[in-house]
């Protein structure tokens, strides 16, 4: 089954809307990174989070004091046609987590797995 959200292109600012991470909305509150939960990887996430926001409002997806922020993960950067991604598609790392769900990073073309 696949199940589709509603985009309505607008990021969530409000402390009482789901943490950024796990989309949780218990114990959520408005950090320098977004909405975070108390849940205590999410916490760590925030810490090595990259506290930017991107043009149409939503937080960069990237780590702190990155070099480049990544594209808005969310589809808003339509000219960013370096990522063929977004946030709801799964690490074509690890597989077991949405990009969304931690700080990520955008790796460079033309490295492959061994």
């Amino acid at each position: 089954m696949v199940e589709f959200r509603e985009h309505t292109g607008k990021p969530t600012t409000s402390s009482s809307e789901a943490c950024r991470f796990c989309g949780s909305r218990n114990g959520t509150e408005l950090s320098a990174v977004g909405s975070v939960c108390s849940d205590a990887d999410c916490q760590e996430y925030a810490k090595i989070a990259c506290s930017k926001t991107h043009p149409c409002g939503h937080a960069c997806g990237g780590v702190k004091n990155e070099e480049h922020c990544l594209p808005c993960l969310h589809g808003c950067d339509k000219n960013a046609t370096t990522l063929k991604q977004d946030a709801d598609d799964m690490c074509m790392i690890c597989f077991t987590e949405a990009l969304s769900a931690a700080p990520a990073i955008q790796v460079v073309s033309g490295f492959k797995c061994v």
